[in-house]
């Protein structure tokens, strides 16, 4: 394991600063090998993305948010993916009408990216001196604009939907409950740590609350999930 650490000074208020880095879309702007990202907004601790990377092909590593302080810290760490793992650090501070980004950046190798670990640091090091000077010309030289999925108002949804196989009870005209599977699509929720269970859209419509009476704040979306298909 080793740690880099980095800062670079920016021409534009912190607000705007923290919006950019807390955008998961924003990523492959200052970021060149991510080619692009998955999931994310808005983020918040807890939530997860992925980066689509070009690393000896297309590679993804799956991120989760460990500390989130608006306008101040973000961290986010690898949890899946390659065998670099890198849990990166950003600090916003306003300096003199500007905003002062500390970056610092822990890796952790796994498998045989260890025998390769001493000639990392280097390697890595000069990769975010390159990165770190992107995204202060980046944002010196064009307006911030955050994706509309980090608008989104928090609470709703964190991550891509992920297909699985679900059976959800039916309610005949009798009132009895009838068999009947379909296919569903999971979205982890960013509140309470609950889930929200959405029906795949090539099936169409959804049990709503013929199926459990009750409907969740989401549209389409049931608080009750269903029971895994044996």
């Amino acid at each position: 394991m080793f740690t880099i650490q980095q800062s670079v000074t920016i021409a534009r208020p912190v607000e705007e600063v923290f919006a950019f880095l807390a955008d998961p879309a924003s990523i492959p702007r200052w970021r060149p090998d991510v080619l692009e990202t998955q999931g994310g907004g808005p983020l918040q601790a807890g939530s997860e993305f992925d980066e689509v990377l070009n690393f000896g092909g297309r590679k993804t590593q799956t991120f989760r948010v460990t500390v989130f302080e608006a306008n101040k810290t973000l961290e986010v760490a690898a949890i899946a993916g390659l065998g670099i793992r890198p849990t990166q650090r950003y600090s916003v501070s306003s300096n003199a009408g500007g905003t002062t980004v500390s970056i610092r950046v822990t890796v952790r190798a796994q498998g045989l990216f260890r025998v390769l670990e001493p000639l990392l640091p280097r390697m890595i090091a000069s990769k975010w001196r390159d990165y770190s000077e992107r995204l202060r010309k980046l944002l010196q030289t064009q307006s911030v604009v955050v994706s509309r999925e980090a608008q989104v108002a928090p609470g709703i949804l964190t991550r891509r939907p992920r297909p699985v196989r679900r059976v959800w009870p039916r309610v005949g005209q009798d009132g009895q409950l009838a068999g009947g599977s379909t296919r569903w699509a999971r979205w982890d929720r960013a509140v309470g740590g609950g889930a929200g269970y959405w029906q795949d859209p090539a099936v169409g419509g959804f049990p709503g609350a013929g199926a459990c009476g009750e409907e969740s704040e989401a549209a389409h979306c049931c608080r009750h999930p269903p029971r895994t298909a044996t």
